[in-house]
């Protein structure tokens, strides 16, 4: 649901398929297997905060939280006070992490190949259902 660095998207499709219903990531980044198998009962464990409370709130938003985050123009960051203000941090880490695509930690303006446009929000809000029964845990 976010491009999050090592990601595995690609390399997804290769693995085999599950065996069993439970699917655990215990790395789970931007969770790329479990995506592609949603429907099963899915554990996420992620050590990193920004990541597990991505992960959190994406379980929590709606389609209305997602749709009124803003485009991001060139040159603009997310440190102003008119974002640092109005959005919650999670929201901040959501675009962030699309401003600048495979990064480890979000970014605060609009990189060379920044995806943060009205089509990605979109297929986040296509993809919020897939999540609401999954198991999110923070640690290790």
């Amino acid at each position: 649901m976010f491009s999050y660095y090592g990601t595995k998207k690609k390399l997804a499709k290769y693995y085999p398929k599950p065996l069993h219903d439970i699917i655990i990531e215990p790395f789970a980044g931007a969770a790329a297997y479990s995506m592609m198998y949603y429907d099963h009962n899915v554990i996420l464990c992620e050590k990193d905060e920004k990541i597990y409370k991505l992960w959190k709130y994406l379980q929590s938003a709606t389609e209305d939280d997602i749709m009124r985050l803003p485009i991001l123009e060139k040159g603009v960051s997310l440190n102003l006070p008119e974002y640092k203000d109005n959005y919650r941090i999670e929201e901040i880490y959501l675009m962030g992490f699309y401003l600048n695509p495979g990064s480890s930690q979000p970014k605060k303006s609009p990189g060379t190949f920044c995806s943060w446009n009205e089509s990605t929000k979109k297929k986040i809000v296509e993809d919020l259902p897939k999540i609401k029964h999954w198991t999110i845990l923070h640690g290790d």
